[in-house]
């Protein structure tokens, strides 16, 4: 889009953050998430049953990627280059977006 004066990256600026409450909230609901999915992952493995345990696990590698968002005060929109955004934060575990 063309935006000789600016307007479009001003507001985008201007959203381009998470409030604290919206932070704090969004950490812990998908904290929550991840240690409700790793019981129930628990549990399935424990049947045997691959493909449950394995979707629990994704669900839980998705939540943790949005609390790394949420620690950065940044929106997560996709999965769709997420890791490539979590490479250039500054709050991260180590080692945790490997991206070439």
């Amino acid at each position: 889009m063309h935006d000789p004066q600016g307007i479009l990256a001003q507001l985008k600026a201007s959203i381009n953050s998470l409030s604290a409450i919206a932070q704090e909230s969004d950490g812990q609901q998908f904290l929550w998430a991840v240690e409700f999915d790793l019981e129930q992952a628990k549990k399935f493995a424990e049947q045997g049953d691959v493909y449950n345990a394995t979707g629990c696990l994704a669900r839980c590698a998705s939540a943790l990627v949005q609390v790394v968002y949420a620690l950065n005060e940044r929106y997560f929109v996709n999965d769709k280059g997420s890791m490539r955004g979590i490479s250039s934060f500054g709050l991260k575990p180590a080692d945790f977006a490997l991206v070439s």
